[in-house]
């Protein structure tokens, strides 16, 4: 079954996935908007799993694995993972 996710969908009545954009803001310094993505996103997903519940789609009963990140580029993805 192929479900197309929307961007910044809010709260999902049916339970489907959804996307959210992380919005830098213009004082991050370009070196460190990496580091900047990966705590916003860390404390995202940190917060959820504390909650038991993803406030984008209102999916309860989460997992670590319930979440993925996606990124433009690869070269990145190790600031993501610590």
């Amino acid at each position: 079954i192929y479900v197309a996710l929307e961007s910044g969908r809010p709260q999902s009545a049916s339970g489907l996935p959804s996307v959210q954009r992380l919005q830098i803001p213009p004082d991050v310094p370009t070196d460190e908007i990496c580091e900047y993505e990966a705590d916003a996103i860390a404390r995202y997903i940190s917060d959820s799993l504390d909650n038991g519940i993803d406030p984008a789609c209102g999916q309860e009963n989460l997992k670590p694995g319930d979440f993925m990140i996606i990124t433009q580029k690869t070269k990145n993805l190790p600031i993501y993972g610590r």
